[in-house]
């Protein structure tokens, strides 16, 4: 069962395919599934191009993919989720699904359980190769779902709010991919709306 899990959740890439493809074989959006489903997919992003601003502008790729040497990023939405970008994922699937009103509200509930369990795995597969590991930051900030107040200890060795920069270039270049996916998917689904109209 776990090297089963482990296929799955390891290709994180391409899982949210057959849901995507479900939303649309089944889509039945109407004008209030497509305006809160648009608001959470929004915010998903934005939370996304938040870290992104952040994670671009002090951790290397290279060094990042590693997973083991990066130093510890508590500012931004680092200070409230240490994977605000996986938390993100989950609002924008959510919010597709919700957009789509696929098989509703079954679709929706098991789009948001099944990313939260595939995130929770990758980040407890990530996080145990990290060597320096800050156990107050560690202990203060969920690993996913994000706490409200903003955590603002400065640890040694980490980049906090005082010494943090954020890029909106950056920010913008690493997520013009993931954007254009977000606004492709979402105005294809509201067209989808508006021509049923007719």
């Amino acid at each position: 069962m776990s090297s089963i899990k482990a296929k799955i959740f390891n290709n994180y890439k391409y899982t949210p395919l057959p849901f995507i493809a479900l939303m649309f074989l089944f889509k039945a959006p109407n004008i209030w599934s497509l305006i809160i489903g648009l608001l959470i997919t929004s915010l998903g992003e934005i939370i996304r191009l938040w870290g992104t601003g952040y994670s671009q502008v002090h951790i290397q790729p290279d060094t990042f993919k590693t997973q083991n040497s990066y130093p510890i990023l508590t500012a931004g939405p680092f200070a409230h989720s240490r994977n605000p970008l996986y938390f993100g994922n989950i609002l924008l699937y959510f919010g597709l699904s919700l957009m789509s009103f696929a098989l509703f509200p079954f679709l929706q509930i098991i789009v948001a359980l099944f990313f939260y369990l595939q995130y929770s795995y990758l980040i407890k597969k990530e996080e145990a190769n990290i060597s320096n590991v800050d156990e107050n930051y560690f202990r203060s900030v969920p690993a996913l779902l994000p706490r409200i107040s903003a955590f603002s200890n400065e640890q040694k060795g980490g980049i906090g709010p005082k010494n943090a920069a954020f890029s909106l270039r950056n920010g913008l270049l690493h997520e013009s991919l993931n954007i254009k996916a977000f606004v492709f998917l979402s105005v294809t689904l509201i067209l989808i709306w508006f021509i049923g109209r007719f």
